[in-house]
């Protein structure tokens, strides 16, 4: 799909969803202007990876891991640990 297809069903579709996952603390999205190389950074909080992983083993949590599947393919997935500087 296009970048803006793409843009679309993540922003309206997709993240009403993401938005519902049980202990998701925040829940952010960057899109890039043209979608080159990437188009854009879904950044999701949890108090813990253990409260990611029981929220990603939800049912909800399963429909929406399998819509990023099927949408995006292939995408980079990392753990974070935050350090607030300012």
């Amino acid at each position: 799909m296009s970048h803006a297809e793409f843009r679309s069903w993540w922003l309206d579709h997709h993240a009403p969803l993401v938005r519902g996952l049980p202990d998701l603390r925040r829940y952010t999205i960057s899109v890039t202007e043209d979608g080159d190389p990437y188009d854009g950074v879904a950044e999701l909080w949890y108090d813990s990876v253990e409260a990611m992983d029981a929220s990603f083993a939800s049912e909800l949590g399963q429909e929406v891991s399998r819509e990023d599947r099927e949408a995006i393919g292939e995408r980079i997935a990392f753990l974070t640990e935050e350090h607030v500087i300012r």
